[in-house]
């Protein structure tokens, strides 16, 4: 009936990030990665808000 929804693991973070860097597509990424988009974008999105979050606490602790 329902599906089961994994995060990437250390190393699917690792080369999915690599990837990004390489300007490679994300239809592209997925396909390689054996995932859908959606579980990319939702990881590209929990991170860029972690690391705002942290360089905010940064800059606001310096």
């Amino acid at each position: 009936m329902g599906q089961n929804y994994s995060q990437l693991t250390d190393g699917e973070r690792n080369q999915f990030y690599a990837l990004r860097k390489a300007k490679m597509p994300m239809t592209e990424i997925a396909n390689q990665l054996g995932r859908s988009r959606a579980t990319l974008y939702n990881e590209l999105a929990r991170n860029t808000c972690l690391w705002r979050g942290l360089l905010y606490r940064l800059l606001l602790s310096a």
